[in-house]
């Protein structure tokens, strides 16, 4: 099975594998005049869709571009119209003479956790004495995850973060620490990783870009205002393997 891919999403690419009937070894010369590529959403019928040569691996997003890219593994960009939402998955295949074609089958979903912060404590402004326990969010290799925090003052209060610039920092558990992250989630400078929303401004919806989640790792977190370094809160993320989530 595939990487897990948010419904909506755009420029998709996936990645088939083509065979010998007879001897079951990988067919590498394959190009866009060969095969008819294929898609089918749960419930749904199967879909073609035309191939076109791409000019090298790394090429833009094109719907249709085939390119074989290594041991019969071929690189497949597949039209935005198989990933919208209104299915559990999509498989992805395609049809070439005296050759079996391994289809990819990719579920549609994002990976999301809501989790009840207390951040300790307030007094009106942040002092950021931090949280006296550890808040572990969980993602999955390869997709992005939304996680919906809720901020509380030490009082059970909503803590309204309306206005405020906040920052995770995120580093790796094993080799690094907070003033030196690897990464950094973000409602400022350009940023949208975190947006503030709820009737008292206290929900905060974090977002993990895919591309910070292709290894499966341990990571700390630690969410903190811009003017202010100390830990309004803090915790791990446990980026998992998909078969690993249930």
């Amino acid at each position: 099975m595939g990487r897990r891919i948010t419904p909506g999403a755009t420029n998709q690419s996936t990645i088939i594998r083509f065979l010998d009937d007879d001897q079951f070894t990988v067919e590498t010369g394959n190009v866009a005049a060969d095969v008819t590529l294929w898609y089918r959403r749960d419930g749904g019928a199967k879909v073609t869709f035309a191939a076109s040569d791409l000019a090298a691996a790394d090429s833009a997003h094109a719907d249709g571009g085939f390119i074989h890219l290594s041991d019969g593994y071929y690189r497949v960009d597949v039209p935005d119209a198989a990933f919208a939402s209104g299915a559990g998955g999509v498989m992805v295949g395609g049809t070439v003479a005296d050759q079996i074609v391994i289809a990819e089958y990719h579920p549609l979903g994002s990976y999301t956790l809501d989790l009840p912060v207390t951040v300790l404590p307030f007094s009106g402004v942040i002092s950021g004495s931090g949280l006296t326990q550890d808040r572990r969010l969980v993602a999955q290799q390869f997709c992005r995850a939304i996680w919906s925090i809720s901020v509380y003052d030490s009082d059970s209060a909503a803590y309204d973060c309306t206005g405020l610039d906040l920052a995770m920092v995120i580093w790796d558990a094993n080799t690094g620490a907070p003033h030196e992250p690897d990464f950094e989630l973000r409602n400022y400078g350009g940023d949208t990783d975190i947006a503030i929303g709820g009737d008292d401004g206290n929900v905060l919806t974090v977002t993990l870009p895919p591309t910070r989640t292709q290894v499966a790792r341990h990571y700390r977190w630690l969410l903190r205002t811009r003017t202010n370094p100390d830990a309004l809160a803090k915790g791990s993320i446990e980026v998992e393997a998909a078969a690993d989530i249930t």
